[in-house]
C-alpha cells in the first residue's frame, strides 16, 4: 500500500478528464483482493475549495458544463 499526497492539481484531474486524469483515477480506484484499496490517497483541507474553485472556473470558461461541475 502506497501513500498518495494528491495536491489540488491532482484532485482536478479525477474530476475533470485531461491529461493525467487516468494515471490519477487508477491510483485512486485500484483496489486490492477482499475490496481493500491499494493505496491511501492524502489531501490538505484547502484543497476542497481549490477544487471546486478550479471546477467553476472552468464551468465559466466554458470548458467544461455545468452538469460536469
Amino acid at each position: 500500500m502506497a501513500i498518495c499526497y494528491f495536491d489540488s492539481s491532482a484532485l482536478v484531474k479525477y474530476y475533470i478528464p485531461e491529461t493525467g486524469s487516468v494515471w490519477v483515477s487508477s491510483l485512486i480506484d485500484t483496489q486490492v483482493e477482499g475490496g481493500q484499496w491499494q493505496n491511501v490517497v492524502a489531501i490538505a483541507k484547502i484543497g476542497i475549495v481549490e477544487v471546486a474553485a478550479a471546477a467553476a472556473k472552468r464551468q465559466r470558461m466554458k470548458d467544461i458544463s455545468e452538469k460536469q461541475q
